[in-house]
Order: structure tokens, then C-alpha cells, then sequence
């Protein structure tokens, strides 16, 4: 019944609390994430999210389960307001002497899944939050995201009808492991999502082609089958070993596969050559598949849902860009590469069976 569902969650929503307030007696990184080593890691961690963030020069933001105010004093450095949120008061206390000088940021204590708390529709342009959601319910989340669509102007979570009655949507824009978490955790748990409101009717064009035709679940599930765990192209295992073996890859080395896939060929990589790789893939569905499949496994990939043809990385990031199916597709795949890559790069066609070193 509903009046159990209720209790459970309010029961849920102390235990959470009480678990906080037990670790929160000592007010340092290191307790907010949980981490003996968390001043190291945030040094690499807070920039890398924050460079994934778009522009909020002079915007309103809500920083969502904002904690002793890792980002809170970054993100007033740049936004026109910052309303820093915590629901343990000793934190949002620390938070506030620590970046309370910042004239453009304000702190209260609240329980974001309050029917209490109170904020203003259409007033906010940004919600940040880390390590807040998986610490809800499914149900806190489906309620959470449907007071954000409110108080949002640009969306961040959820669905909503503007005022021309038009039902809009989220595009996702990426997700993408947190690299300092794979670089020194081997830890692939640890995604960034970024969300873009659209119109329900725009086209999102190859993107939803390859996840709801292509490479639907199902779909995957039988190339997998057909070319072994890890794999959606023909040969597989055999012909992965054979194509990196072209690569004379070095430990250390950083990789660049465009078109990842599930992830086959980038496990392969790290776990027998020691190098880090980055697999990117335009399909939601296949980076689905490809962080399961990173479960335990302890090495240096990391996965992200992008464009190729319009993500861009600092020039010389990589030693190595690998691809297989991929540049059936981009017309100018060297021309988009060229300035990202090291001393050469390794691509399939399966096309004829086509390989080309560079």
C-alpha cells in the first residue's frame, strides 16, 4: 500500500541520515568521500568534473548534496549565485565558513526529498550534484527529478511541458567514467552525466538509429553471442589480438579507440599491454553494456557516450587512436583526428577487410 511505501522511505531517508552524521563528526575530504587518500584524488577528480560542465559564467546554480563545499567555492568563483544545499547541518556549516566570503553564495540545511523544501519554479540554470542520487531511492530520484524540472530553466533531469504546451525531453549529451577514478582506482563506477533539454520531436538522428535499431539491447546480446563476450564485430577475440598486435604498444601508453563498442578490444588492451584507454562510443546502449562488462575487472579503461566528430581532446592526448567499424562512417576521419594523435594509429574497415597503419 501506499501509506508502506511511505514509511519505508521515511525509514530510509533516517538511516541515511543517521549514517551521515556519524561520519560527518570529522568535517575533511576524506570523510565526505569516504577515502584515506581523498585529498590526492580530489586534486585530479574536482578539475576533471568541473571542465565537463558547460559555461555558467554569471547563471544561477543549485549545488545539490553540496557537502563541506568542494565545488561550492569553485563553482561561485564563476556563477552569479550559488545556493549551496546539505541536509546535515554541521557540513552545510563547514561549507558555509569555508566559502562564505563568496558574496554571490547562500547555504541551507535541507533534505532535498522534503515536500517542504521550497524553491522557486523557472529559477534556477543549473543543477550540480555529486554523489547525491546514489544515495536515493528509485522512487526519491523519480520525485527529486520532477521538482528539478520546475525550478529549471535550462533542463538538467527529467520531463516537462513549456509554455507552448510542446512536451520536451532530455538529450543525453554524454556520460563518461571519472577519469581520476579509473587512473587510480581502476575503479569504472564512478560516471558523470550530462543532460540537454529538446523538443520530444527533434531528431536525434545516428544516436537513436543505432539504439533503437542496430544496436538495441537485444540486438547486442546476438552479436555478442555470435563474436564472444566483449565483442560486436566480426572475428572478435582473434582479430582484435591480431590488429593490436600492429600497434607495438607500450606500457603507459594512452589509447584512444573510437567506435569502443562493448568494450572487448579495450580490456584486451589494458589487461595484456598496460596501457590506458579511452573507448568512446555513440551508442548509449553499447557504453551500457561495456561498463558492466568493466565489473571488477581493475583496469586502466575508461568509457564515455560522444561524438567523435565533434568531441575534441588537447592536442598530442594520445599515443595510439585505434578504430574498427567506425570510419564507415565518418567521411574525414583522419582530418578529425589528426591533431589528437601521437606517433600513429591503427583502423579496420571491415569494408573489404581493410587494414591501414598510419
Amino acid at each position: 500500500c501506499v501509506a508502506g511505501v511511505l514509511a519505508k522511505l521515511e525509514e530510509e531517508r533516517e538511516a541515511q541520515k543517521r549514517y551521515w552524521e556519524e561520519h560527518s563528526r570529522d568535517l575533511t575530504v576524506e570523510a565526505m568521500m569516504l577515502d584515506s587518500r581523498a585529498a590526492d584524488l580530489d586534486k585530479e577528480e574536482r578539475p576533471e568534473i568541473l571542465s565537463l560542465l558547460p559555461s555558467y559564467e554569471g547563471k544561477s546554480v543549485l549545488e545539490l548534496g553540496a557537502g563541506i563545499g568542494r565545488f561550492t567555492g569553485e563553482l561561485a568563483k564563476t556563477a552569479g549565485h550559488v545556493l549551496a544545499m546539505d541536509f546535515i547541518e554541521s557540513v552545510i556549516k563547514k561549507n558555509e565558513s569555508i566559502n562564505g566570503h563568496y558574496k554571490n553564495a547562500s547555504f541551507m540545511c535541507a533534505d532535498v526529498t522534503s515536500p517542504d523544501l521550497v524553491i522557486e519554479d523557472n529559477s534556477i540554470d543549473l543543477i550540480f550534484s555529486n554523489w547525491l542520487l546514489m544515495y536515493l531511492s528509485d522512487a526519491e530520484v523519480e520525485k527529486l527529478v520532477e521538482r528539478m524540472v520546475k525550478w529549471l530553466k535550462v533542463f538538467k533531469e527529467g520531463h516537462a511541458i513549456d509554455q507552448s504546451g510542446s512536451s520536451s525531453e532530455l538529450s543525453l549529451l554524454t556520460c563518461k567514467c571519472v577519469g581520476a577514478y579509473v587512473k587510480n582506482k581502476k575503479n569504472q563506477n564512478q560516471i558523470c552525466w550530462l543532460w540537454q533539454k529538446v523538443k520530444s520531436t527533434e531528431d536525434r538522428g545516428f544516436q537513436r538509429f543505432l539504439d533503437n535499431v542496430q544496436y538495441k539491447t537485444s540486438g547486442i546480446l546476438r552479436y555478442e553471442r555470435v563474436f564472444g563476450q566483449g565483442f560486436v564485430s566480426t572475428g572478435g577475440i582473434e582479430t582484435t589480438k591480431e590488429f593490436v598486435d600492429l600497434l607495438d604498444l607500450k606500457p603507459g601508453q594512452k589509447v584512444l579507440d573510437v567506435g569502443c563498442g562493448i568494450g572487448g578490444g579495450d580490456f584486451y588492451m589494458a589487461e595484456n599491454y598496460d596501457v590506458h584507454v579511452v573507448g568512446i562510443d555513440l551508442s548509449i546502449n553499447m557504453v551500457s553494456f561495456a561498463l558492466e562488462h568493466a565489473i571488477g575487472r581493475k583496469c586502466a579503461v575508461e568509457f564515455e557516450v560522444a561524438d567523435c566528430t565533434t568531441k575534441t581532446y588537447p592536442d598530442n592526448t594520445f599515443d595510439v587512436i585505434y578504430s574498427r567499424d567506425t570510419i564507415l562512417h565518418i567521411q574525414n576521419f583522419f582530418d578529425v583526428f589528426a591533431s589528437t594523435m601521437g606517433d600513429y594509429s591503427l583502423c579496420h574497415s571491415l569494408f573489404g577487410t581493410r587494414v591501414t597503419v598510419l
